[in-house]
């Protein structure tokens, strides 16, 4: 089981960060509009509330293993507590055979005890929206990417992590916004803006 931030997924962070900022060749851009350029930021799915998600939809999609972000996804920001709905729905989808993984950028210790309640693996902090924490937590619990996705509340983070990891997304309405940390807070008026877009592009897709 996964309990701590193995010392080796700082290179994984360095390596990272080379292939972010390396150059783009000028071909990748022909016949790409904004919408394409923006891809990264779009998540594959989008529900209210992570309880909306059933069984037999995950098994449609041919998803197995799930990584969670804790914050604003499993519970309030102030609260120790994952929502007793939630809980519920983790116990229903782990008796099902599905396989759970948290993946916060939040203090080990912090993240650790919610863990041990839950009796889950945990990663943490993952450092989203680097792809590092996905890929190691992948690799410790031998995790396919193909059946593999990633729950949150958050596009710069959660939804940019799974891309760049090469597994899905899929973006939750925050829980209690409001009492997120500033630095968190005032990033959602951006997501809202890549949301708008979002919707325009998943509209445009139906009508075709």
């Amino acid at each position: 089981m996964l309990k701590k931030t193995d010392r080796y997924i700082y290179f994984y962070i360095v390596n990272d960060i080379f292939q972010f900022f390396r150059p783009i060749p000028v071909h990748c851009y022909s016949g790409c509009n904004n919408l394409d350029m923006l891809n990264f930021l779009f998540p594959d799915y989008r529900f209210e509330c992570i309880t909306e998600i059933h069984r037999q939809w995950l098994k449609e999609q041919e998803i197995y293993s799930i990584l969670l972000d804790v914050d604003c996804t499993l519970k309030y920001y102030s609260s120790k507590k994952v929502l007793p709905d939630i809980a519920t729905w983790l116990n229903r989808k782990r008796d099902q055979g599905f396989q759970f993984c948290l993946l916060s950028n939040g203090r080990h210790h912090r993240i650790e005890k919610l863990a041990e309640d839950l009796d889950l693996p945990f990663l943490a902090p993952a450092y989203k929206p680097f792809p590092s924490g996905c890929r190691k937590a992948m690799q410790m619990l031998y995790l396919d990417p193909q059946y593999t996705v990633l729950i949150g509340d958050q596009i710069f983070t959660d939804v940019v992590a799974a891309n760049l990891a090469g597994i899905r997304s899929i973006l939750v309405t925050p829980l209690r916004p409001q009492e997120e940390p500033l630095f968190a807070r005032v990033k959602r008026p951006f997501e809202r803006f890549v949301l708008k877009i979002y919707d325009k592009k998943m509209s445009n897709i139906s009508t075709q």
